[in-house]
């Protein structure tokens, strides 16, 4: 999804893929139940914002298109 190294905060139910359902799937996310239960994996997901997951979502678009060749 997101090419190597990239600065992208890909994991799972923290900062990037809680930024990415903020961009693409708002209704999705109660960002009032984040740190419920307080599991060690969430811990990053109090800074996930909107814009975030936009930018997260151009550079997973811009990394397929050059693996698929149509960039």
């Amino acid at each position: 999804l997101f090419p190597k190294n990239d600065a992208f905060p890909f994991d799972h139910a923290g900062e990037g893929e809680t930024s990415l359902m903020l961009a693409l799937a708002p209704d999705t996310v109660d960002m009032d139940r984040i740190a419920e239960g307080n599991p060690w994996w969430t811990e990053t997901a109090p800074r996930a914002t909107a814009a975030k997951g936009e930018a997260g979502v151009q550079i997973a678009l811009t990394h397929l298109r050059q693996v698929l060749g149509l960039a």
